[in-house]
């Protein structure tokens, strides 16, 4: 029966030891999370044609969006070249922004 006992005690230490392994690590990735976004400061969302990522076309206008709002190309090319990938996307987008325009649109009786 001893036996039994000192396995109980040897599982207890260590589940207790684990445990504090477990909240030490969750503290030291806090901390660096602090630290990190303390040295970038606030991050700007940066978008950029979607085949290649340039953020301006090659003449240094901006952007060609899409129909959908939702892709930017810095070329016809680009866009051509992806649209086979974001049709499906594009539709649906499309699509559900319609609904919500025209639940918005208030009625009149």
């Amino acid at each position: 029966q001893r036996n039994v006992l000192i396995e109980a005690d040897v599982w207890l230490t260590l589940q207790m030891r684990q445990q504090m392994i477990l909240t030490f690590l969750a503290n030291i990735a806090r901390t660096f999370e602090q630290v990190f976004f303390e040295r970038q400061g606030p991050a700007e969302a940066k978008m950029g044609c979607r085949t290649c990522g340039a953020s301006t076309q090659p003449t240094e206008k901006a952007l060609l969006k899409c129909p959908c709002d939702a892709a930017l190309y810095c070329s016809k090319e680009h866009q051509t070249a992806d649209w086979p990938h974001h049709k499906a996307a594009c539709k649906l987008i499309r699509q559900r922004r319609a609904e919500l325009d025209s639940a918005d649109v208030p009625t009149r009786s």
